[in-house]
């Protein structure tokens, strides 16, 4: 009798504290954490009661569960970002006597402020009805691409307009300075607009035979009515006709076998020329170097 006794006066405080710990929940401060990366934040945790009232004598201890590259949170709730992204943390609740609470969350972890941005590409020169796709790259201090919102402007709409999405149009004879702004952070290029009322485009080379993967570099040239070189214009650079990549400078990677098609514009003015990609056909018998048997994960 004696020992159903003491063993009824150990299971009713452990029953007590499951009930409690399934009514008690942990209340994180701030509550919906966001961090500049590279930077610091200090995070606490109380354990309340279903009342809402804080539990004593409860020890909270701080976990990262997972994103160690991003970044590390130590027990007393200090974090340490390391890079943009998104880090797991654990905290855990105790009382003496109770079953633990425990508590998952996630840290957002965005870029600086802008401070820096860059424009691609910097065209000097365009031709009247010539339209030329921008891109603005915002960046913080520490290198991270920021998340603000481009904002462009042109000093002479009635020259060079530029739209929202960056997109510069010559409309008329005359310079123009375009200036894309993110946050406190800007870059400004200058443009002169000209006229030219006839005139040639030529791609060298106009015909390339290549195979998938390589790099074709192709390079535009516009002349006047009487053959004179027009110098210090800058193309908008399209391609049809299979899958690759045409940067802002030429350069062409197709990477499927097949004929591809170029094309340099100056608004009324274009060019176009061919490229044929041939199967890269790389075979090399392989050899093996080593083998090791990994029963950790399936």
């Amino acid at each position: 009798m004696l020992r159903r006794l003491l063993i009824l006066a150990l299971i009713v405080p452990l029953a007590s504290a499951g009930a409690q710990s399934n009514t008690s929940r942990i209340v994180v401060t701030p509550a919906a954490p966001k961090m500049v990366a590279r930077d610091t934040l200090r995070l606490s945790a109380q354990l309340v009661d279903a009342g809402g009232k804080v539990v004593p004598n409860a020890t909270i201890r701080f976990f990262a569960a997972g994103g160690h590259f991003e970044g590390n949170v130590d027990s007393t709730g200090l974090i340490q970002s390391g890079a943009v992204g998104r880090i797991p943390i654990v905290i855990s609740a105790l009382v003496p006597g109770s079953r633990p609470v425990v508590k998952r969350i996630e840290v957002d972890m965005v870029a600086a402020p802008a401070a820096q941005v860059m424009i691609v590409p910097q065209p000097s020169r365009l031709l009247v009805g010539q339209r030329l796709p921008l891109t603005a790259v915002a960046r913080s201090a520490a290198g991270d691409s920021s998340a603000e919102v481009v904002r462009w402007t042109s000093s002479a709409p009635n020259a060079a307009r530029v739209g929202d999405d960056g997109v510069l149009a010559a409309v008329g004879q005359g310079q123009a300075r375009i200036t894309a702004s993110a946050g406190s952070a800007s870059t400004s290029l200058d443009v002169t607009v000209v006229a030219l009322a006839n005139g040639t485009v030529t791609i060298t080379p106009p015909t390339m035979r290549a195979r998938q993967g390589d790099v074709v570099r192709f390079s535009a040239h516009v002349k006047d009515a009487a053959g004179r070189t027009v110098d210090g214009l800058t193309p908008a650079w399209s391609m049809s006709s299979g899958r690759g990549d045409l940067g802002t400078d030429g350069s062409f990677v197709g990477y499927e076998p097949g004929t591809y098609t170029v094309t340099a514009s100056y608004g009324r003015l274009s060019s176009t020329a061919s490229v044929s990609l041939a199967d890269r056909n790389v075979r090399k018998k392989p050899t093996v170097v080593g083998a090791v048997l990994r029963t950790a994960v399936p």
